[in-house]
């Protein structure tokens, strides 16, 4: 059976398990609101016979920050295990036995379980001491990772629960795993956008994404796409700047061929917006050392985040160019200089979550594989590195395009290189399909508004 309407129990202790992905422990201790939270964990002196260079004290130290910041409840109790023990399921059973804590001994009380992220021999010990203890109050909890659904059994009961968090959001997420937001200006875009940037991106990217919207620009006839990555074809920064402001001044007030129809050209007010100056007197829009880059970034961003607005998946935060660092109140060691940006991160209510990464030019190997480690470090096992390309889907399947072939020659190799490194790639003209599917795979239901 669902449990839909069903009264929460007054939980008087949620046992979890330490894992690198703490964000499940945090949604489930709000959601269950326990007077005490007990952690299973690894001894201190256990951490150097894993294969993980950060240690499961830090993982337990930030959550225990969070929960006493934002649910004024914190890490009450830890049961240790060493790595002998934790490989052997009646080693387990004889730790559970001998543990003096009240609340497990007395069979009044009422406690929950999470066994999300442990190891298989811990699930097994903790039912079984829950059946040789006769603790009839008590219930396993599993976040079933393929269906997004929070799995609650005991011998009497299974039965599937919500546990989305609409006030979940990537400050709580970051500080989970010892990170911090390097910008406190970047806010959710889903709380609130700045309205005509981001229908003007929208109009850009209906035009960069036909590829039948060709117009002349220095005596070449290319589509807007091929347009923008050949500006990072230039040498000088300022070239290169130089080279995209007449690009969009030309296009202002044009008017195509009327098969066009579906192709929206940019107005006086649009080139104005794309125009702006920043308090600097820096343009706002054509800037770093390849604007087209950002250009980009920003185009297939709005794009996303008009398909969350459209069709409500359960995404409750977005950012764009998101900048991270260590969180010095708990990482006093480390730099608080930037270590990543990020160029489009969401965080689903379930705790998913996902990292997209622009390139309109070349991409190394290792730039890929920094990525993909920033996003497990922030999602664990559930993150999803992707890589967003420039290329139309039938350039994905082409090592080389005759008639494209210097100007995509480096969006293909970046292409390569984020495939060797075995990031998902998604083509330009298939973002929504992309979206739609990777939606169906989290089981994150959405419908059109």
């Amino acid at each position: 059976m669902k449990e839909t309407e069903k009264k929460v129990d007054q939980v008087d202790a949620l046992v979890i398990c330490s894992t690198l992905n703490q964000i499940t422990n945090y949604l489930l201790i709000k959601l269950f609101k326990p007077n005490k939270v007990i952690n299973i964990t690894l001894e201190s002196n256990s951490d150097k016979f894993t294969k993980i260079n950060i240690k499961n004290k830090k993982w337990d130290d930030y959550l225990d920050s969070v929960l006493k910041k934002e649910l004024d409840i914190g890490i009450t109790n830890s049961i240790e295990l060493n790595i002998n023990q934790l490989k052997n399921l009646n080693k387990i059973k004889r730790v559970l036995k001998k543990t003096k804590f009240d609340v497990l001994k007395d069979k009044s009380k009422t406690v929950y379980w999470n066994v999300t992220g442990g190891q298989r021999t811990i699930a097994l010990a903790v039912q079984q001491f829950i059946n040789d203890n006769a603790r009839k109050k008590d219930k396993m909890l599993y976040v079933e990772g393929n269906t997004e659904k929070l799995l609650i059994m005991n011998e009497n009961e299974f039965s599937e629960k919500e546990y989305s968090d609409r006030e979940l959001n990537l400050e709580t997420a970051l500080k989970l795993v010892g990170f911090k937001n390097f910008d406190k200006g970047n806010k959710n875009l889903l709380t609130g956008q700045n309205e005509e940037e981001y229908q003007l991106f929208l109009k850009l990217y209906n035009m960069i994404s036909d590829k039948d919207f060709r117009f002349e620009y220095n005596d070449e006839k290319l589509n807007l796409r091929d347009h923008l990555i050949k500006s990072n074809k230039e040498e000088k920064v300022e070239a290169r700047k130089s080279y995209l402001k007449q690009l969009f001044k030309d296009l202002e007030g044009k008017t195509f061929n009327e098969k066009l129809k579906t192709v929206e050209i940019l107005t006086c007010e649009d080139i104005k917006f794309l125009f702006k100056k920043d308090s600097n007197e820096n343009y706002k829009y054509i800037k770093t050392s390849y604007p087209a880059g950002s250009i980009f970034e920003k185009i297939t961003g709005y794009k996303i985040l008009e398909i969350i607005n459209r069709k409500n998946y359960n995404i409750v935060d977005m950012r764009l160019n998101y900048k991270t660092r260590f969180d010095p109140e708990s990482n006093q060691e480390r730099s608080e200089k930037q270590i990543d940006e990020l160029d489009i991160v969401l965080l689903t209510g379930t705790g998913q979550i996902i990292i997209f990464e622009c390139k309109s030019g070349g991409m190394s190997g290792d730039n890929a594989k920094s990525h993909k480690y920033t996003t497990y470090r922030l999602a664990g096992v559930f993150g999803a590195p992707i890589f967003l390309s420039p290329l139309f889907e039938q350039e994905t399947y082409e090592a080389n395009n005759s008639d494209k072939k210097d100007i995509l020659n480096n969006c293909q190799a970046a292409y390569r290189s984020a495939d060797r490194s075995e990031l998902e790639t998604w083509p330009l003209n298939k973002i929504e399909e992309y979206f739609d599917e990777m939606m169906k795979k989290f089981k994150i239901e959405g419908e059109e508004k």
